[in-house]
This record gives structure tokens, C-alpha cells and sequence, in this order.
């Protein structure tokens, strides 16, 4: 209720949106006879009306030409590019290009970002009726160098900007918004600004990197400490832990094989009902306990350029935009968000346990009183989860403080 009350109070100036891709498919064919698969075959199952084939080639090839009819056709993709283009590369070049179709963006991945752009509308109605502002002016778009990141916002701005007239497709001819995407190339260490294990840290903040090496070595202790439990699953797909080099890649594979099918119905049999969800979550833990400890750091670059954007508002007002969509991964939404929910005392409020789902986003909006616009507050929004309204300079002093903070290893063993 008091939340509502200091909405009554303000209107919205700015909001900057960081959101997940889509839906995709897996990083990599999970079937692939590779070092860490200790044989051919796979036990043959049939369980619950459905049978597995015995021979991990056939399942390999089946998992390939699932994933192709999950993709969207070029004429949907042709759409997608007059949509939005990259204002400073092309699509051949990104991440994903050459794997296809794995790591890429499937139709549902299009589908359900067409959908956050429709919700997040309703949400920024009143920065989108500036009648003086062409869509160009009104709104900046990046993403990171993948094209799923890129056809991701896309999608997002035919349901943001209205562009296929609520038909959840994108069948129209010629759809153009107006705007232009630009990617985060990982070449170019000192323009990189979206939080995300890959690229930005390992690349400009080796120290959190090397961080993230032991959380990645602390999962395998963990996960191999509790072989009870977690044996039934690597045992089903014949995966094994004993490889100390490749035990970390192999148990977030499997995570991401797990995670990318569960969109797609994919049934796992049931003695594995239980240690799945177990699973699942503790390697969430355990990513965000990473978060927690260094992402005052890596997701620094970003916040401080939406702080600079915002202070701009007032000074630059004509040369600003209102809308700012950052196109990325889970682990931008996750290290955005840890960054900043401590600064809103949102511990309780928002959700920092659970793997953020496909579309998942969060997004730092600037407010002012209505009746004086150089008071300037800040809100973060997590999955439609509101924070507190903190003045902009308040949030400004308490942010530095927490980037001056040492990277520590904290609650690396609590999951």
C-alpha cells in the first residue's frame, strides 16, 4: 500500500532493462561420445510410455533433429533483422552462428520474448507516449555477442513497441522499429559493460574469474561428496565425475541439458524425480553465492554508465534516451541484481536462490516528484518484484562504498 502511495507521488523519467535471452537450445549435444563418456551404449529405458535407444549415436543424431524443428524458419529470422539490425557487425559473426542449432534461440524463445516486450509495455507506457521522441531517440539497445542475445531483443521490441498489433507473430512483411542494436564485441576489452562470466570477467576482472574458479571447483566437492544422491543421474547418462579437469564442464552441461529441455516436456524417468530438483538447486546456490561475493565488481562497468545516464536526465534531457534494453544472459540478470538488492534492502523481496527462467530480467528505473523534477529517486524491479525508492544520490554514495569492498570468497561451501 505505501508503495502504491509513493508511486501516486512521482512519475517515471528512465528505466534500463536487463533481461535474459529466450528459450534455446543446449550449449552442446549432450550425447556426443566425447573423453568424459565412459562408453558407447546407454542403458535402454522404458518407463512411463516412452524408450530410449541403446546406442548413444542414434540418440545423438534424435537430439540434433529435435532441435532443429525447435528453430524458427529464415523468413522468421529476415523479419527479426528488419526489425532491429546490428548497427556494428553482422549476425555470421556472432556466438552461436556456427553451432546451429545449438546455443541458438528457438521459435519459443521468440515467442515468450515477443510477450516480455508486451508485459514490460504496460509496465513503461508513459515513456513510450512522448509524442516529441522518435522510437530511434527514445530508445538504446545492446546485447551481448551472441545471436541469441540479438534476436532476443528483436522479439522483445515487436511486443514492447506494439509492431505485429498483438498477434504474437511476426508475420508481417516489413516490421521496423526504429532502432538499431549494438553488440558487446569480447575483443574490445574496454567496451564491454554487460555482466557475464564469459567475456567481461574473465577478460576484465581476472581476480573475480579466478573467484568463480573455486565456487566452480567447490560444486564438484559438493556434488561428488553426495554421490548418493547424485550418482543416479550421471549413472542414467553415463557421465562420469572422476576426471578432475573436465568434472566442473561435465556437471554444468548436464545442468544446462536439464534446464533447456524442461521447456520442451522433455520426461526424465522417475527415479530421477528426486535428485534433479536437488540438483537444480544447488548449483543455483551456488551461482549466487559467486554473485553475491564479486558482483559489486563485474556489474560495476554497467550500473555506473546507468547512473551517468541518469544523472544526465535533467542536464541532457533532448539528448537521452527514456528506454535502455541490455539483451544478455543469466548471469548479467543474476550479477545486475546481486550488485544492487542489498542497497534496497531487498534480501526478502527479491528472489536471489533460484536460477532466473528464460526472459527473466531486471531493471533499474529513475522516478521524480511530480511536482519537482530535480528530486531523482531510483527503484529496482526484479521479475515485476518492486524494491523501496531510494534518492538517486543516496543510492550513489551507498554504491560506492560497496564497490570499494575487497573480493572475498563468502559462503563458498554454504549449498
Amino acid at each position: 500500500m505505501q508503495q502504491q502511495k509513493d508511486d501516486d507521488k512521482k512519475k517515471l523519467k528512465q528505466t534500463h532493462i536487463i533481461f535474459r535471452h529466450g528459450d534455446r537450445a543446449p550449449k552442446h549435444n549432450y550425447y556426443h561420445i566425447d573423453n568424459n563418456t565412459s562408453d558407447i551404449s546407454i542403458e535402454e529405458t522404458r518407463e512411463e510410455g516412452f524408450a530410449r535407444s541403446p546406442n548413444r549415436t542414434d540418440e545423438a543424431t534424435s537430439e540434433t533433429l529435435f532441435w532443429k524443428l525447435q528453430m524458427p524458419s529464415a523468413r522468421i529470422l529476415q523479419q527479426l533483422n528488419a526489425v532491429a539490425p546490428i548497427s556494428n557487425s553482422s549476425m555470421e559473426k556472432l556466438g552461436g552462428s556456427k553451432s546451429y542449432p545449438y546455443q541458438c534461440l528457438t521459435m519459443l524463445g521468440i515467442t515468450t520474448s515477443i510477450q516480455l516486450g508486451e508485459q514490460l509495455r504496460r509496465r513503461y507506457q508513459s515513456l513510450l507516449d512522448s509524442p516529441t521522441l522518435a522510437n530511434s531517440t527514445l530508445i538504446q539497445a545492446r546485447a551481448t555477442y551472441y545471436t541469441r542475445c540479438v534476436q532476443t531483443c528483436q522479439s522483445f521490441l515487436v511486443g514492447f513497441l506494439n509492431l505485429n498489433n498483438n498477434n504474437n507473430n511476426i508475420s508481417q512483411p516489413s516490421l521496423s522499429s526504429g532502432v538499431s542494436i549494438f553488440v558487446e564485441d569480447p575483443s574490445k576489452i574496454d567496451n564491454l559493460t554487460i555482466p557475464q562470466i564469459g567475456s567481461l570477467c574473465k577478460l576484465k576482472f581476472p581476480g573475480a574469474y579466478n573467484i568463480y574458479k573455486e565456487y566452480k571447483k567447490s560444486r564438484v566437492k559438493k556434488i561428488r561428496s553426495s554421490s548418493s544422491t547424485f550418482s543416479p543421474l550421471f549413472n542414467y547418462y553415463k557421465k562420469s565425475l572422476n576426471n578432475d579437469k573436465n568434472a566442473g564442464n561435465m556437471i554444468m552441461g548436464t545442468f544446462d541439458f536439464l534446464q533447456s529441455h524442461d521447456n520442451h516436456n522433455f520426461k526424465q524417468p522417475e527415479s530421477l524425480s528426486s535428485c534433479i530438483p536437488q540438483f537444480i538447486s544447488l548449483v543455483s546456490k551456488n551461482y549466487w553465492n559467486f554473485f553475491h561475493a564479486t558482483s559489486h565488481r563485474i556489474s560495476a562497468p554497467l550500473i555506473e554508465i546507468i547512473i551517468q545516464d541518469m544523472q544526465k536526465s535533467n542536464t541532457e534531457p533532448l539528448n537521452n534516451a527514456k528506454i535502455y534494453l541490455y539483451s544478455a544472459h543469466d548471469s548479467s540478470v543474476m550479477g545486475v541484481t546481486s550488485g544492487v538488492y542489498r542497497i534496497f534492502d531487498a534480501e526478502e523481496i527479491f528472489n536471489v536462490r533460484d536460477w532466473p527462467a528464460y526472459n527473466s530480467y531486471v531493471s533499474l528505473e529513475l522516478w521524480c516528484d511530480t511536482d519537482d523534477e530535480k528530486n531523482l529517486y531510483i527503484r529496482c524491479v526484479f521479475n515485476n518484484d518492486e524494491s523501496k525508492f531510494l534518492p538517486l544520490e543516496r543510492f550513489i554514495t551507498l554504491w560506492e562504498q560497496q564497490k570499494k569492498m575487497p573480493l572475498i570468497i563468502g559462503d563458498i561451501n554454504e549449498f
